[in-house]
């Protein structure tokens, strides 16, 4: 095993697209948070590490995960095989390795659209059709608030992440009621309204859509909600600044592919860039960078992008509960048609700030997400005494 102990603060290092199924299960029955007394107690970490490994490493392709406590002591580890032999050469999962985070992206989607709404002093109940092309026939969707995607509860359905689609399904559809329905649409959205809440970058976008075309307009857009979680929250919280939705360290040739755990002789797949359809997904990252970026977020280092905000509306993270300890979270995962896949969570427990970020290669584990979200808080629960 490879223990890698620090008692620093939580600064990252330098850091096909393909037909298939992208989700997140959001955890049942969600409780009032517990305040949970610490008085006399503590979380020793090197327990709930020992505990947390001797029942989760085995039984994926590849496996990487952090542990950090109030953003200050942290534990990096990993498992496994970032490639495998049967795609020409065999190599360990490394804690450098970075691959997309898929659905977890949605909480630094939710991060970035609430710096950005209160940074502008603009309400999460107002509607977001002013903030959509000018363009647009906006009509269909004036009564949808920010809370609504934000939560869910927009009555948008389905996965659009590109540009076009989403300009014909605001234009062209009848949406459904506005109860909650778990839809990566509602995420890819906030790729067009993030850059177009400042009014001053509103009209520049405007104004770029009229001289050079709607093409140009697509590709801007894209590049200013790259540009502002880079500059608001990713380069704050210490990550690369050449962080983004697309395998970007070109000087790291071993990188991470995507398996079927259960049957191994299949080749495994690269992720494309996605920055032309981030949002709900597609942020690339190893756990020990996005532990840090959700570091900050927890600690509220980020002026405009409160914790209490976000976790009070569920705004990218669900709230739920494992023998009587409250956490957040969100995951998220891709599997094709025959099997492979890769996986990613996160798990933060309030009343002991701890964090939890994993990174899997494969799909057809032995293991769920949801058996490593109780693996970890078992061990968490356990180590609290």
């Amino acid at each position: 095993m490879k223990h890698l102990l620090l008692k620093t603060s939580l600064i990252a290092f330098p850091i096909l697209l393909l037909i298939g199924v992208s989700s997140c299960e959001k955890p049942t029955v969600p409780q009032p948070p517990n305040p949970n007394p610490t008085t006399g107690k503590t979380v020793h970490l090197d327990e709930l590490i020992e505990d947390f490994e001797a029942e989760i490493p085995f039984g994926f392709v590849g496996f990487q995960y952090t542990i950090a406590q109030n953003g200050s002591e942290e534990h990096t580890n990993s498992f496994g095989k970032a490639s495998l032999i049967v795609d020409g050469t065999e190599y360990d999962y490394e804690n450098y390795h970075r691959k997309s985070l898929q659905s977890c992206s949605k909480t630094i989607t939710a991060a970035a659209m609430i710096f950005e709404l209160n940074k502008n002093n603009v309400s999460v109940h107002d509607s977001i059709y002013k903030y959509l092309p000018e363009r647009w026939d906006t009509e269909a969707v004036r009564d949808i608030t920010f809370d609504e995607l934000l939560r869910h509860e927009s009555g948008f359905r389905g996965t659009y992440d590109w540009y076009g689609m989403m300009r014909s399904y605001v234009e062209d559809s009848t949406f459904a009621s506005k109860n909650y329905v778990y839809a990566n649409v509602n995420f890819s959205m906030m790729r067009i309204l993030i850059p177009n809440i400042n009014e001053e970058s509103r009209a520049n976008l405007e104004n770029l859509f009229g001289t050079h075309g709607e093409d140009t307009y697509e590709w801007q857009i894209a590049q200013s909600y790259l540009f502002d979680v880079r500059q608001n929250l990713m380069i704050p919280s210490g990550v690369d600044p050449d962080v983004a939705p697309a395998p970007w360290d070109t000087d790291v040739i071993d990188k991470v592919r995507h398996y079927n755990f259960m049957d191994q002789s299949l080749s495994g797949y690269l992720f494309n860039d996605q920055t032309m359809m981030a949002g709900a997904g597609g942020w690339y990252m190893n756990s020990y960078e996005f532990a840090a970026f959700l570091s900050h977020l927890m600690e509220d280092q980020f002026v405009y992008a409160q914790s209490e905000t976000l976790m009070d509306r569920e705004y990218g993270m669900f709230l739920g509960a494992f023998n009587g300890t409250d956490y957040y979270t969100h995951n998220g995962s891709y599997t094709s048609d025959d099997g492979r896949g890769t996986r990613a969570l996160w798990v933060y427990v309030p009343f002991t700030k701890v964090l939890l970020t994993v990174q899997i290669n494969s799909g057809s584990n032995l293991y769920s997400l949801d058996e490593v979200l109780q693996a970890f808080m078992q061990a968490h629960n356990d180590s609290y005494y």
